[in-house]
């Protein structure tokens, strides 16, 4: 029989973890509110709620990424606007990366990592979010399974990246409403 020690130190990173992961969650759906955005103003929606209505009848952030991605592509190519088409599909290649960075948050659990023992005793080498149903080898190996989790720096580092694509997306959608009123501008003449 084996003991296991908790260390301060653990404790404190598996409550960042937390945290973080909180934080990181609610960034994404900024990015998720964005897209949404974009949606309705590729479709130039008249009634907002119905179309906000549509665009979360969709089951999860891929497929709305993929509704919004369709409005958007159709929309800038009808009016020619290649140059915002072009930093549409970059912008929407960023957000599919990322939708795998915030799934992968969103089906973890934070978990302290006790090391092998040593003199039956066993204590925390850190703590990680982890997929709490991937595959693991018997007995586990707390070193691999630090370097494979997510860190409270990777969170860190996801919410500043989600929170800049965010703001990438507003200020995309701001300029496709521009090219719209000059497209309707010069259909009018």
């Amino acid at each position: 029989m084996s003991i296991a020690y908790n260390t301060p130190e653990a404790q404190k990173e598996y409550e960042a973890l937390h945290r973080e992961a909180g934080e990181v969650l609610s960034r994404w759906m900024s990015v998720e509110v964005q897209a949404q955005q974009s949606f309705c103003a590729a479709l130039e929606a008249r009634n907002g709620a119905a179309m906000k209505a549509v665009f979360r009848a969709a089951i999860n952030a891929n497929a709305r990424l993929s509704m919004a991605n369709e409005a958007v592509t159709h929309c800038l190519a009808e009016i020619s606007a290649t140059d915002l088409l072009d930093e549409w599909k970059r912008l929407y290649d960023r957000a599919r990366k990322l939708a795998k960075r915030r799934n992968a948050v969103a089906h973890s659990e934070a978990v302290i990592l006790m090391g092998l023992p040593e003199d039956g005793v066993s204590r925390a080498v850190g703590a990680r979010l982890l997929d709490p149903l991937a595959e693991v080898e018997f007995p586990p190996n707390p070193s691999k399974r630090l370097v494979e989790g997510i860190s409270v720096g990777q969170l860190v580092e996801m919410k500043e990246r989600f929170h800049s694509l965010a703001f990438d997306l507003q200020t995309h959608r701001e300029k496709m409403y521009e090219a719209q009123k000059r497209f309707r501008a010069s259909s009018a003449q």
